[in-house]
């Protein structure tokens, strides 16, 4: 659909950019330039919290955290962690060797409420650690860590496609998975024998 020539944005790009700047992968800058040029924010969400953004002085101290109040309760915190969730674990499990800032992005979700990446985050610390591991890339010299990790990301892979492992939020799941299957709770000297 167009309108004035120019295609409309649909809602699941707004709510992806509302994601972004909640996340801080984009700056108060770059959100308030595009908030100005997407007047769709006014056709999906009312006329309320188009002109709230739109009228927010971006350049005070405080405006990041007058955007999070108004765009909290709008963004689909499950559907865009699953999809962050999913592709950090997929860089684990499909990559020729593991970088250690996907090793770090995990073990801050196990530290905010992802407690089912134990495993991955208790390895993180480890790696940070050792001096072999230290380093931008973990790569083929440690083929065991590397092993681990992969199996691990697949475990999760796994029980997060599913819906074994439920993402209902930001940092908020519900474990649906057998007592059998949370060994990362249970027994977790199981998983560093993987």
């Amino acid at each position: 659909m167009r309108q004035g020539g120019r295609k409309l944005i649909s809602k699941e790009s707004i709510e992806a950019n509302f994601y972004n700047i909640y996340k801080k992968m984009i700056s108060i800058k770059e959100f308030e330039n595009w908030v100005y040029r997407t007047p769709e924010i006014e056709l999906f969400y009312g006329e309320e919290l188009y002109f709230s953004l739109i009228d927010l002085n971006y350049n005070q101290k405080n405006a990041s955290r007058d955007v999070m109040k108004l765009l909290e309760e709008h963004i689909p915190f499950a559907y865009f962690e699953y999809v962050r969730l999913t592709s950090c674990l997929q860089a684990i499990s499909n990559e020729e060797k593991i970088h250690i800032g996907v090793l770090e992005q995990l073990y801050e979700d196990y530290c905010r409420g992802y407690s089912f990446l134990r495993f991955i985050g208790l390895s993180c610390v480890g790696a940070a650690d050792d001096p072999d591991l230290a380093g931008h890339d973990l790569t083929h010299h440690r083929k065991e860590f590397y092993w681990k990790m992969k199996c691990e990301a697949d475990r999760l892979l796994g029980y997060l496609k599913n819906g074994d492992i439920l993402l209902t939020g930001e940092y908020q799941y519900t474990d649906n998975r057998s007592e059998e299957d949370r060994i990362e709770f249970t027994n977790i000297g199981k998983l560093f024998q993987i």
